[in-house]
């Protein structure tokens, strides 16, 4: 390229900056101008708005003062009128005091607090009166300055005291006093007071029983018996109504783990027919008692009585257990009362020879057994039968003495045909089988039918009556 090429090509380039930079400017002037015009019409709007809020003002300031100036003038009427005088006064006079004891007292916060069954301390001679109808326990009312009655509820040598000294017997009612609680505090009792009745006590003598306690936490093997002790009456002094209310006087008597005789002390009370303590004076009120401890034991043989039918035509020919006999432990009463113990096995479930296991259960009051357990070895065989030839029909339980006679007189006696196994039956007769008998314990004279009941030792055995019942005529003497 030529000189004069070059120089044109850098005057176009110039002159093209010039345009650039002259239209820059104009743009510059131009936005300041329309910030300049958004400045302004802020500005209006600012004015316009001082201008409504002081037009606002002067609304509110005319109405309130519309309405100081209504109250003024309803004051001065008032105030000033002679029909309203009175009233004025009475309201002052009133304000007045209300200031005057709120400048002495300042601000006071009471509190409450109640002591729950707090004792009453009772002023008697007890050794000779009877007192009933107040409680033994109140609830006291703390009120006053929380600080003051936090102090007071702590207080360790307060008492509630209901003192009877000069009262006779008879019914009377008398305040609950409350003594050496803070004088800072408020102090009231709930109840206020109580009804009591006097009386004078009388004395009369009881004779002592006994209760074991514990009983369950005692080998069972052990028992104790009567226990002995050093006197078998005591003294109750109460009044003539107590004493008369009085059921029992009881000894108890604590036996846990005991395994041999020991001595003890035990301590009385009284109690009434319903099973409640009362509050007597027992003379004395503990007694020392010697407390045997045995272990009572009865040997006694072991049946098995199958319940049911046995199926198939069979029936038991022999039975042969692991322990023939079980030695029983418990109270004298309770064994002398068990001669068998009988263990029940559901025949219907004996089809075959087999071997059983049978739990021992215990009749009542017996506590243990040298055994709980047996084995059962049955054997079966084909039943076979025999009839038993006029078997005596008695009665029992005729406590009334009456008279009977039988509707048809061959009745006194029974035949009775017997199922078994022959071995079982070959043994059985007339004299061995049992008793028959029908129950007149509940009968009344007249004609009457009653039903034909059997007692035998004979389980393995069933067998069918000639007749099931029996028609009499009662007759009384």
């Amino acid at each position: 390229m030529s000189n004069k090429e070059s120089k044109k090509e850098n005057k176009r380039n110039k002159e093209t900056v010039k345009e650039k930079k002259i239209k820059k400017d104009r743009k510059v002037e131009k936005t300041e101008e329309e910030k300049a015009a958004q400045r302004v019409e802020r500005a209006k709007r600012l004015a316009a708005r001082k201008i409504s809020l002081k037009n606002t003002y002067d609304s509110l300031e005319a109405s309130v003062s519309r309405v100081v100036s209504w109250f003024s003038a309803t004051v001065d009427r008032f105030l000033f009128s002679h029909k309203y005088d009175k009233i004025i006064a009475v309201l002052l006079a009133v304000i007045l005091y209300v200031t005057l004891n709120f400048s002495q007292t300042g601000i006071v916060l009471d509190s409450t607090y109640t002591i729950k069954n707090h004792p009453v301390t009772l002023n008697a001679d007890l050794s000779v009166y009877e007192i009933t109808g107040y409680d033994k326990n109140v609830d006291v009312v703390l009120t006053g300055r929380t600080g003051d009655v936090n102090t007071a509820r702590t207080q360790s040598n307060t008492k509630v005291v209901l003192d009877l000294t000069g009262y006779q017997t008879g019914e009377h009612t008398i305040k609950y006093n409350t003594v050496n609680f803070s004088n800072r505090v408020s102090v009231s009792t709930k109840p206020e007071s109580a009804t009591i009745t006097i009386r004078k006590k009388e004395t009369a003598r009881f004779k002592v029983t006994h209760e074991y306690l514990n009983l369950n936490k005692m080998n069972e093997k052990y028992y104790p018996e009567t226990p002995i002790f050093e006197s078998d009456e005591v003294l109750v002094r109460a009044s003539t109504k107590t004493l008369n209310d009085i059921a029992y006087i009881k000894a108890l008597i604590d036996v846990e783990g005991a395994t041999e005789t020991f001595n003890t002390e035990a301590v009385l009370y009284a109690y009434n027919r319903d099973g409640q303590r009362m509050d007597v004076d027992i003379i004395p009120s503990i007694l020392k008692v010697e407390v045997p401890i045995s272990s009572p034991s009865k040997t006694v043989r072991l049946n098995v009585n199958p319940v049911g039918i046995i199926p198939n035509d069979k029936s038991i020919t022999s039975i042969t257990l692991d322990h023939n006999a079980i030695e029983l432990y418990g109270d004298r009463a309770s064994l002398d009362a068990v001669d068998v113990i009988n263990i029940d096995i559901d025949a219907s479930k004996i089809d075959r020879d087999m071997k059983l296991f049978e739990q021992i259960v215990l009749p009542q009051g017996i506590r243990q057994a040298n055994f709980t357990q047996v084995s059962l070895d049955i054997k079966l065989t084909d039943t076979v039968s025999k009839k038993l030839i006029d078997i005596p029909v008695a009665f029992e339980n005729n406590t009334a003495g009456y008279r009977t006679r039988l509707f048809d007189p061959e009745q006194t006696t029974v035949n009775i045909e017997i199922f078994g196994a022959q071995n079982i039956i070959d043994e059985i007769n007339e004299e061995n089988f049992g008793k028959v008998y029908f129950d007149m314990l509940n009968v009344k004279p007249g004609d009457v039918t009653l039903p034909l009941q059997v007692r035998t030792s004979h389980t393995w055995i069933k067998y069918v009556l000639e007749f099931l019942e029996i028609k009499m005529e009662v007759v009384a003497e």
